[in-house]
């Protein structure tokens, strides 16, 4: 049986740091990890289909879901009833999309990418 992710919300003081031209109705941001040896940096979007998750994959724990560094991937889910809901359900596809990676190669390159 596979373990339960766990959500660890975002600060506060990350609330504001979404890029302004970018003009989301975002609902939800999170950091979860490490799923699978990664971090996700995920966050909710209303739209008038309903809401849409949006998960970024990063090697090292992000400090923000809006940070510089660049994702190794992206997962998308949607449209859900709510923006938690879509949050747990782009969560679930990364991980497993993840899990489906996870192999010695995968675990060598995520180590020497920590490295660099």
């Amino acid at each position: 049986m596979a373990a339960a992710l766990r959500l660890d919300p975002v600060p506060t003081w990350h609330a504001d740091t979404m890029p302004d031209d970018l003009n989301l109705k975002v609902q939800t941001e999170t950091l979860v990890g490490p799923v699978h040896g990664y971090f996700l940096a995920c966050y909710s979007v209303e739209t008038a289909a309903g809401f849409y998750g949006y998960a970024k994959v990063h090697v090292h724990r992000p400090t923000c879901v809006w940070g510089a560094r660049p994702a190794v991937a992206k997962y998308t889910s949607g449209p859900c009833a709510s923006g938690e809901l879509a949050i747990h359900a782009v969560i679930a596809l990364a991980g497993a999309e993840l899990a489906k990676c996870d192999t010695r190669a995968n675990r060598v390159y995520r180590y020497v990418l920590k490295l660099i």
